[in-house]
């Protein structure tokens, strides 16, 4: 809404979300940068307010995870280093895809697509692309995590935080496609 006080909430969500699933760290600077585009005055200090309302989560997870794991990078699932190897990203890259077309239909894959095709006003445009990159982001915080078996296609949960935003995308294109036919 482009206020000082959604900002600070968008921080507290954000670093409720960390808490949850600590891999979508890097997820909030894109929480950071809706608060920056939200409204015209007041952008710094709305993405501040985001960034500030974030960090003491963060600085909590890293204190528990190293008392727990010996490390702020430690998780009770593993170290970093055994969970997200570069080695995963192409059997996820096989799987993820084909999973999400079983569980949700083809057409999601248009969300890939709807920013560019999407006939919007500029004031949405901006809006628009970053939850196009908060999803893309989603979906390849989890290509590198572990990869899982042919059938295990519940591992599709990770993606939940994208998955509404992806539909939300989808409808945005249709919806803009649609509105161009004649009556």
């Amino acid at each position: 809404r482009g206020t000082l006080a959604t900002a600070i909430f968008s921080g507290v969500v954000a670093a409720i979300a960390i808490l949850i699933r600590p891999n979508l760290l890097p997820l909030s600077g894109l929480v950071w940068a809706v608060c920056a585009v939200s409204g015209p005055a007041g952008r710094i200090r709305r993405t501040c307010a985001a960034a500030a309302a974030t960090i003491p989560a963060l600085v909590v997870l890293g204190a528990i995870q190293s008392l727990r794991y010996g490390s702020p990078l430690a998780s009770g699932y593993g170290r970093f280093g055994d969970l997200f190897e570069w080695g995963n990203l192409w059997p996820n890259l096989q799987r993820y895809p084909r999973w999400m077309f079983e569980t949700h239909t083809p057409i999601i894959a248009l969300f890939l697509v709807a920013p560019l095709w999407t006939a919007i006003r500029r004031a949405h445009r901006t809006f628009l692309m970053l939850l196009w990159a908060f999803a893309v982001a989603v979906v390849a915080a989890y290509l590198p995590y572990v990869y899982f078996q042919m059938f295990e296609w519940t591992y599709t949960r990770f993606l939940l935080p994208a998955i509404p935003i992806m539909w939300l995308l989808v409808a945005a294109l249709l919806d803009s496609r649609a509105s161009r036919i004649r009556p």
